[in-house]
């Protein structure tokens, strides 16, 4: 097939979907600034007591649990209503959310406010990264797949930033009018996956919506139009079901790849960082405060998510992974010595930029390969009839190795300390490298024909 010129729509209405994506990291870098303003007694606290370690946990992972909840109704409801009916529902569900963070008077509402939130987020996980992967052309698919991670990045940036010097009311206001403006957009520019329609025989929808994505003549839209027509058909001939994903090589080896990947990348502790970002420069002891570390931490990330979108689809993704896990599991060995040191009472004045250095350094390898590539090869990897149910499965178990990293972060570091528990993440990170090496294809450049060709092979 062809390749377009370059398609500024595109990459326009891909913006526009990551729009939640960006609201998705607002969730997550929340628990930072919220927790040491909720273990503080005043007067724009809505709680009536200080908060508590276990409350703390609870509040960090029911974020995740919530968004586990809803990758298999998300997963469902994308391949019956849409892909972008699906999107603006998952809006509503977190401006509820939100709404109950404004009027909480009490634990139990946030409580909710993040169980709502990590429903929207779960939507987001589980269908924007199949339908930035149907919307995309072979030559950006790289770059346009890594918009979502990097979206999340800017998210927790600006909440790192805010966050600190705004109460938290005012948070929640400005998380509702990024909702806002998410779905009016969706609504008024984001047309539907052309492959929904034609899954749903609506074939002058499809075409309707594939001139609205491309920037070429009407012969090659035509030709992209017959590819995905006979793509889908071939599917609903041959449909898929979880006991096929078991018998078939390359759905097995597919599913067990992206399963992988994301298990990897939630060991290695991001979500862990993130979530208590403050708290943990806190218990540094580094002269430099927890405001300009995370802020610090968050800029860099934001950075080099955005040299990985320039670069995956030229360097491809098995070198960019390999990098990124053998950089992290470094990284989190400095981190886990720098507190050694400290628990083994040496003195550590010396070394106080350590702890934001190895931070530093982790969030660019980490946003080199094992933030962004999971969710570009999950869009890649899988043919239209599965591709949902593979989502399904792989963010699941994603979101269930984060609630457990979350909820169990503050009991491990209680059990066998702050440094035993980061070279553990690096050690994680150095098993994911093996597995790179060994078992990822590249999947660079190549259609969804023939990597299945390259997964089907002995």
């Amino acid at each position: 097939m062809k390749i377009c010129d370059l398609n500024l729509r595109l990459y326009g209405i891909t913006i526009i979907i990551n729009i939640m994506s960006f609201l998705v990291g607002f969730f997550f870098a929340w628990t930072s600034p919220a927790i040491p303003k909720l273990k503080t007694p005043n007067e724009y606290n809505p709680l009536d007591h200080v908060l508590t370690s276990e409350e703390e946990s609870w509040l960090a992972s029911l974020m995740p649990l919530g968004a586990a909840t809803s990758t298999f109704i998300s997963g469902y409801a994308a391949d019956k209503i849409g892909r972008k009916s699906t999107l603006f529902f998952s809006s509503l569900i977190t401006t509820i959310g939100i709404l109950l963070s404004i009027i909480a008077t009490g634990i139990r509402y946030l409580y909710l406010s993040r169980f709502f939130s990590g429903l929207g987020a779960g939507t987001v996980f589980t269908v924007i990264p199949v339908f930035v992967g149907e919307i995309s052309e072979i030559n950006n698919r790289g770059i346009l797949g890594c918009v979502m991670v990097l979206a999340i990045t800017l998210g927790i940036v600006c909440t790192y930033i805010i966050g600190p010097i705004i109460s938290l009311i005012d948070l929640s206001y400005l998380q509702l009018s990024v909702s806002m403006t998410f779905s009016v957009f969706l609504i008024m520019i984001v047309p539907e996956s052309p492959y929904f329609y034609v899954q749903k025989d609506k074939y002058n929808n499809a075409y309707s919506s594939l001139r609205k994505l491309r920037v070429c003549d009407n012969d090659r839209i035509v030709n992209e139009f017959e590819e995905i027509r006979k793509s889908v058909q071939v599917s609903l001939e041959s449909p898929i079901s979880l006991g096929d994903i078991l018998k078939r090589t390359e759905l097995f080896r597919g599913i067990i790849i992206t399963c992988s990947l994301v298990m990897f990348q939630q060991l290695s502790g991001v979500n862990v960082i993130l979530f208590f970002l403050h708290s943990i420069f806190k218990e540094t002891g580094s002269t430099i405060s927890p405001d300009s570390s995370a802020i610090t931490i968050g800029i860099v990330q934001a950075l080099a998510c955005t040299i990985t979108s320039i670069f995956v689809d030229r360097l491809g993704r098995k070198i960019l992974m390999l990098i990124s896990c053998i950089g992290g599991s470094l990284s989190l060995t400095s981190f886990g010595i720098y507190f050694y040191l400290k628990e083994t009472n040496h003195n550590v004045t010396s070394i106080y930029w350590l702890p934001i250095l190895s931070i530093v350094f982790f969030m660019i390898a980490y946003s080199l390969g094992l933030g962004p590539i999971p969710f570009v090869v999950l869009s890649e990897i899988f043919p239209t009839g599965v591709r949902f149910l593979a989502s399904t499965i792989t963010i699941f178990v994603c979101l269930l190795f984060t609630f457990c990293t979350t909820t169990f972060f503050p009991r491990l570091i209680e059990f066998i300390g702050m440094a035993y528990t980061f070279w553990m993440l690096a050690v994680f990170c150095f098993i994911g490298a093996t597995f790179v090496f060994g078992f990822l294809p590249e999947t660079k450049g190549k259609t969804f024909q023939e990597i299945q060709e390259i997964l089907r092979a002995p």
